[in-house]
């Protein structure tokens, strides 16, 4: 079976038992080797179903993983642009998440000697769309390279708190959840800006006027997601609860509500 043919088998919901053993083992093959990540992206490039779509991004973060050091400086510099021009065409959910984990697994593989110049000017595009899905890729890629890029993204923390406080009163709620992760995850962040006390403080009382929203509306999967952002954010540092502990008392008000 040729890698197209087994590449639509896997994405489809109707393709025998037998045909997927078959795809498995052909792709299996494919991935073995590191023109793998040539072969995904290009398929990912050119495929009109999502379904496949989204496997060539699943797929195509395992085979960097497996390979990035196989591959020499034009073949990285091609696979870094052909992602980030999937990101940016990329029309679903399901394929955006896949692309974002992808930018994640690249980043870490190239943060000690390679650089990304394209990288922050196209999640800045991707967050000011009118695509929520866009929206909600950009805004976990952020949080991720925050905890993997670790001291790289010192000089953007403020900046990215602030974007993410600004989210949590985006229309659409996919965003919002994935504003409240990027905040829980850039709160752990090891090397964390000392310099920014102040939009911490604003970042917990958003969190907390967020988390008596979820309560009034009875909205547990949100409420869980806001619960863990201010637990993570508490870990922090005292500057957290602002003058005279105040998000401090309004965390606890909250917490006699559960």
């Amino acid at each position: 079976m040729d890698t197209a043919r087994a590449i639509a088998v896997i994405a489809s919901t109707s393709a025998s038992n037998v045909d997927r053993v078959n795809a498995e083992c052909a792709l299996a093959a494919v991935r073995a080797s590191p023109a793998s990540v040539d072969v995904f992206l290009t398929h990912l490039t050119h495929a009109r179903e999502v379904a496949e779509q989204h496997a060539c991004a699943v797929m195509l973060s395992s085979v960097i993983a497996a390979h990035w050091g196989e591959l020499d400086g034009d073949k990285r510099r091609w696979a870094r642009s052909g992602i980030l021009a999937a990101l940016e065409r990329a029309s679903d959910r399901g394929t955006s998440r896949a692309l974002a984990n992808c930018i994640d697994v690249v980043a870490q593989l190239s943060v000690v000697s390679e650089t990304w110049d394209d990288l922050l000017p196209v999640l800045e595009r991707a967050y000011g769309s009118v695509n929520a899905t866009h929206r909600e890729a950009a805004l976990e890629v952020y949080g991720a390279l925050t905890t993997s890029l670790g001291e790289r993204m010192v000089a953007h923390h403020e900046a990215l708190l602030q974007m993410f406080v600004r989210a949590l009163d985006d229309a659409d709620v996919r965003v919002r959840l994935a504003a409240v992760d990027a905040i829980g995850k850039l709160a752990q962040s090891w090397c964390l800006q000392n310099a920014i006390g102040p939009t911490l403080t604003i970042c917990a009382a958003t969190l907390v006027r967020g988390a008596n929203v979820a309560l009034d509306v009875g909205d547990e999967k949100m409420l869980s997601a806001l619960l863990n952002a201010m637990s993570a954010l508490c870990g922090v540092r005292d500057e957290v609860y602002g003058p005279e502990n105040t998000a401090l008392i309004d965390i606890l008000e909250v917490a006699l509500r559960l």
